[in-house]
């Protein structure tokens, strides 16, 4: 029997194809715009290399790790946090009919 790969449907955002790259790339590259903060200035206060921010913004980085992410928001004086939509509706998997 053929082994299939099975992907959760929760998980496609994170695929990227091509040389595309990650949305919060584009909103760490404003922000540090926004704030006044070139790479190094944001190195020295978030304590992530220089080098990982330039290569997320200008480099071959696709996906960036979310706790350096979120170092960098740290330093820059803003708070990453999750926020539910009014009115969406989560279904558990096991209750999903499957077509």
């Amino acid at each position: 029997m053929a082994k299939q790969n099975k992907r959760l449907p929760l998980y496609g955002a994170y695929i990227f194809r091509g040389d595309e790259k990650d949305p919060i790339i584009d909103k760490i590259h404003t922000m540090l715009e926004d704030e006044g903060l070139d790479y190094t200035k944001a190195a020295e206060a978030s304590g992530v290399s220089r080098t990982t921010i330039y290569n997320w913004i200008e480099g071959a980085t696709r996906k960036p790790q979310y706790c350096t992410i979120a170092a960098v928001y740290g330093a820059a004086g803003y708070e990453m946090s999750w926020v539910k939509k009014k009115g969406s509706n989560v279904v558990p998997m096991h209750r999903r009919k499957v077509a």
